[in-house]
């Protein structure tokens, strides 16, 4: 039995309570050291070769011993725990499985130094841009809208106002398969009995690699994906350091034919890639890569014939699945169409996002702005009619992750079931972005109660000095923006609301209708000229927001020269 098994939240206190008479009158740096080695699993903690949480049941006792500990201390751990999560998805997921965002909120509440709060600040927005469950973000906006006092904000209450804007920017998928990156740690596709090489074929999926380049392991290529018979015929391809090689391998091919992507491919952020292979009957075939819809790379190709099934189909390693050839970090939604997607195809399938885990039959689920062109390259019918596998995070029963496409292309497709493995280190992640929480909670609408609380000081040094934060209409109105940026629905209730920002400002100091407040304005109304909702959703912005005369007439001189 592991700790986490042994050890809950009780049998943590208890043990933190006897650690802390040995360490009596206080915890010193001593007892942290055995404490994060057995967090790692028992082993020598190290940030940059060892970080990886194994016995999260740790953390609990931990989490305990911080409020005994020296400020000091509690920055050093703190700051250790966010390189630790900084490091890889899994930490994160550890934390936010034990509970960590409740804990990290209760700190920050009691702690008065600035120090210290930045640290649980970095560590919380790395919780909450992972998973912001509704009751996490409830207790977040309670915290804003109680206060200290109906005089004072809750102490680093713009430490979260400024949180909650950066996780609505960086936005990730609410739903992918992570790879640890240990051995056979790979995703398993059935075997493929008629691969479609006779026009051409796409293969489309959102990455993210949490692996670092190590100069001296040359043998160290981790494989995307491999798709290829028992003869070792087929396509694949792995990373070189931050390169992306494409490898094509066939019986009339004298040797494998490798394409490097002209694109560096940075830990820790999520692409779209996109390898569309094109045959042609009168020139040669061409295999194009686009990173993020845009092409990084063309290349004449000769295309292997399937003479034998593809029996060897992984994502993330190959069977040979050694931890120099997996690859770890995470991965959404899987696509493979039978036909090569145009340019404008790929573009469009950019702009839905990483979140897009459908069939491309309806517009209606789709809650992202979109032109009259992009409705049409994506829901005309090709795209679905033409998509022969499928596999998303969702889609699963246990270790099995059900095919997702149109069922007819099935029989046509695999030698048998079409149904994939997730073999040992592959697990399902689902997550609860901001945006789907703030909808659990009434939508945009939650967040104009604390417009009203604008004018209420905020204590700025530990000798108790509190005063008012102008900037904070700024971060607000930015955080309402952005929201709407991503969301038809958000959008819509914005406008329908437009009214309500002006009433809301209107009565708080004239000092937070600062020109910083106008470029939020303006650049998101440029935004909006350019969206495909322009001509319905600028003008009430426009009417009551822009050239609201009763709001900027309380403004400066310098800014009122702009409206």
């Amino acid at each position: 039995m592991s700790l986490s098994e042994k050890l809950g939240p009780s049998r943590a206190k208890e043990l933190a309570a006897f650690l802390l008479k040995v360490e009596f009158p206080a915890p010193t740096r001593r007892i942290m050291e055995p404490l994060l080695e057995m967090l790692v699993g028992g082993q020598s903690f190290d940030l940059s070769q060892n970080y990886l949480i194994r016995e999260p049941a740790a953390l609990l006792l931990l989490i305990e011993l911080i409020p005994s500990l020296s400020e000091e201390l509690q920055l050093d751990l703190w700051s250790t725990l966010g390189a630790m999560l900084h490091q890889c998805l899994h930490n994160i997921s550890s934390c936010h499985n034990i509970g960590m965002t409740e804990k990290c909120l209760d700190y920050l509440a009691k702690t008065k130094n600035p120090k210290i709060a930045n640290h649980i600040g970095s560590v919380l927005e790395l919780l909450s841009g992972y998973s912001l469950s509704v009751k996490h973000l409830k207790s977040i906006l309670s915290y804003l809208y109680n206060g200290q006092s109906d005089t004072t904000w809750a102490p680093h209450s713009v430490l979260l106002i400024s949180l909650l804007n950066n996780v609505t920017i960086n936005r990730t998928p609410d739903a992918f398969f992570s790879f640890s990156g240990g051995h056979g740690s790979v995703f398993a596709l059935p075997p493929v009995s008629k691969w479609p090489t006779q026009t051409g074929f796409t293969v489309s999926m959102w990455i993210r690699s949490e692996q670092t380049y190590d100069s001296q392991r040359d043998y160290y290529k981790p494989i995307l994906y491999w798709f290829r018979s028992g003869r070792g015929s087929g396509y694949s391809a792995h990373f070189v350091g931050s390169t992306l090689v494409l490898e094509t391998v066939g019986k009339q091919i004298k040797k494998p034919q490798t394409h490097p992507v002209d694109h560096v491919f940075h830990s820790f952020q999520w692409y779209m890639v996109t390898v569309v292979y094109t045959a042609h009957r009168l020139r040669s075939s061409e295999v194009q890569c686009y990173v993020d819809g845009v092409l990084s790379l063309t290349a004449e190709v000769t295309l292997p014939l399937q003479e034998e099934i593809y029996d060897k189909c992984f994502l993330g390693g190959n069977h040979v699945a050694t931890p120099d050839s997996v690859f770890q970090g995470q991965m959404a939604a899987l696509y493979i169409w039978r036909v090569p997607l145009s340019r404008d195809s790929i573009a469009s399938l950019y702009k839905l996002g990483s979140n897009y885990r459908s069939q491309f039959k309806f517009e209606a689920e789709v809650d992202m702005p979109l032109t009259m062109k992009e409705q049409k390259l994506l829901f005309d019918g090709s795209l679905s009619n033409s998509l022969i596998i499928s596999y998303n995070a969702k889609a699963v029963d246990g270790q099995l992750c059900l095919e997702a496409s149109p069922t007819e292309g099935h029989s046509s497709v695999f030698a048998h079931s079409p149904h994939a493995t997730m073999l040992e280190g592959v697990e399902p992640v689902l997550t609860t972005s901001i945006h789907s929480a703030l909808h659990s909670l009434g939508g945009i609408q939650a967040l104009f109660p604390l417009f009203s609380q604008l004018d209420t000081e905020q204590l700025v040094t530990l000798k108790g000095k509190t005063v008012i934060d102008y900037s904070l209409s700024v971060k607000l109105l930015s955080l309402v923006f952005e929201l709407a940026r991503n969301s038809t629905t958000y959008m819509y209730q914005l406008v329908q609301m437009s009214s309500l920002i002006p009433h809301l400002l209107g009565k708080v100091s004239p000092l937070h209708l600062s020109g910083d407040l106008l470029s939020v304005i303006f650049d998101f109304l440029r935004y909006l000229s350019k969206s495909p909702y322009s001509e319905e959703l600028i003008q009430p912005l426009v009417v009551q927001l822009l050239f609201n005369a009763s709001l900027w007439i309380r403004a400066s001189k310098k800014v009122r020269v702009y409206c």
